[in-house]
């Protein structure tokens, strides 16, 4: 493309600017308009710019406010480590596996019964279902969205019903029930958000999402559980660690 050296030249000079250790951090870039009067350039270039410095993990485009040194540190969302029954077992969270001691708050959750959709059924072998919706933010930050279905002939009455189900989430009460997943199968794929997902994750409409779909089986193979999640793709780093 025409403008392609262009708008990688103006990118470098940006990194000179952003990386500059005198530059407030806290300070955005100049407005697009500005940058394009700096630079002697369109717009469109300065914008194409400004997208390969977000590509590359360096800056954050906060709407109505401006471009920023990205200063938030991205999730290592280790699914061994995370899902292992040392963790929750132990009554841990399996939150704690992702972040150590930085914050996790539940922005919202809901908890109530429902008929599942066709391929949730599917999944669990009923409809009847207990369904946890929850939006999890970290450092003020909307991360994920999850959606939990269990079996309702399994849980009704339990802890699991509760907003909070105590120490060691889920997992824990039901292995508590008799339950205990054994293991899990995630499914991964990337994709862009859902008008809905925009607004809650506060992302735009090219904002890169992952979309993880997780059974939990029990030791006999039966699904007690399958989560629907939606991650802010630029807020993780995905790892599995395996042996050949």
């Amino acid at each position: 493309m025409a403008d392609g050296p262009k708008y990688r030249e103006i990118a470098a000079r940006l990194r000179e600017v952003l990386k500059d250790p005198k530059r407030d951090p806290a300070t955005p870039l100049d407005p697009e308009r500005v940058l394009a009067e700096t630079y002697n350039a369109a717009p469109t270039t300065v914008r194409k710019a400004i997208s390969l410095l977000r590509a590359e993990g360096l800056v954050d485009v906060v709407h109505g406010s401006g471009v920023y040194l990205r200063a938030w540190k991205p999730i290592l969302r280790d699914a061994n480590a995370r899902l292992s029954a040392q963790q929750w077992g132990e009554g841990k969270a399996i939150w704690e596996s992702d972040l150590g001691d930085r914050l996790v708050t539940l922005a919202s959750v809901a908890v109530q019964y429902e008929q599942a959709p066709e391929h949730i059924a599917h999944l669990l072998g009923t409809e009847d279902v207990l369904v946890r919706r929850r939006l999890y933010v970290v450092d003020k930050r909307p991360v994920q969205i999850a959606v939990s279905y269990l079996p309702a002939e399994i849980v009704r009455g339990s802890q699991i019903e509760r907003r909070d189900p105590g120490p060691g989430g889920i997992y824990k009460r039901l292995a508590e029930l008799g339950y205990a997943p054994e293991s899990f199968v995630e499914d991964v794929r990337a994709r862009t958000p859902s008008p809905d997902e925009q607004q809650t994750l506060r992302i735009t409409a090219g904002h890169p999402v992952a979309e993880i779909v997780r059974r939990a089986r029990t030791a006999d193979g039966r699904t007690v559980e399958v989560n629907e999640m939606v991650l802010d793709g630029e807020a993780y780093i995905m790892q599995w660690s395996f042996t050949s």
